[in-house]
């Protein structure tokens, strides 16, 4: 027996931590083994989980497979799994898609920005006049042409006469108010310029003959004219009368040769 006033020395075992980090070093290997033993196991993302008879392929395939490869039937340029045609689909530039104005029209999904820009019926401009007023497209012809107080108007009495050009159609009400007069002096006299250059018109004339304007004739019943001869008056003021020189007869205003 072990006297027990002896001292008895136990050795104390130190763990090496060099060995201590490679155990845990090689328990975290087998571990990642483990796990990619098990992913190896399984499906890949890319792959289909699919099993089924071999009549069955073809219909699954062309069907209800997402991961069969399409190819885009617009751009006809972009493959890729029946899972992604949807993303592509949402922004290829090659798709014919209604326009965003909802103006009726479909456009490619590249040209969008330039119909809108140039054709689309709803996009919204200013007049080009000047009034600056916002409207559509499908207005603004209309609006500039019949409607904008800016556009260029024809005084009403521009046929009778009136000189006046480039009237605003805000400034009309203006102009016909200053020239109330003068446009109703140059109506008259149009009325009575018309009245005279009428086919049929018989009026006086005193004067020769021969100096009578074009398409007017002496009524002397020849020429197909009616005969006021006998109420014709013939000139006096020269001692040799000439007989197509009236102090007064009648003349009438035929139709142009």
């Amino acid at each position: 027996l072990t006297d027990p006033s002896v001292p008895v020395v136990v050795p104390v075992v130190v763990p090496d931590e060099k060995a201590a980090e490679a155990a845990a070093d090689g328990a975290a290997a087998d571990e990642k083994a483990a796990e990619a033993a098990a992913d190896a196991a399984a499906p890949a993302n890319n792959e289909c989980t699919w099993t089924g008879a071999l009549k069955d392929w073809q219909t699954h395939n062309d069907g209800e497979c997402t991961f069969t490869v399409q190819q885009c039937p617009h751009c006809k340029a972009y493959d890729c799994s029946k899972s992604l045609m949807t993303a592509h689909d949402e922004k290829c530039g090659e798709k014919s898609i209604p326009c965003e104005l909802t103006c009726g029209q479909n456009v490619l999904r590249k040209n969008m920005e330039s119909h809108k820009a140039d054709d689309c019926e709803q996009t919204v401009l200013k007049c080009g006049i000047g009034c600056e007023l916002e409207l559509i497209r499908k207005l603004k012809q209309a609006h500039e042409t019949q409607e904008c107080p800016k556009r260029i108007v024809t005084c009403a009495f521009r046929k009778y006469g009136c000189t006046q050009q480039d009237v605003k159609a805000e400034e009309l009400e203006k102009h016909d108010k200053e020239n109330e007069i003068r446009h109703l002096q140059i109506q008259v006299q149009f009325l009575q310029n018309s009245v005279q250059d009428q086919v049929g018109v018989i009026k006086m004339y005193g004067g020769n003959i021969k100096e009578l304007v074009e398409g007017w004739k002496l009524c002397d019943g020849t020429q197909g004219t009616v005969d006021l001869s006998a109420q014709f008056i013939q000139s006096s003021d020269d001692d040799q009368k000439d007989p197509e020189n009236y102090a007064l007869c009648y003349i009438v205003k035929t139709p142009a040769q």
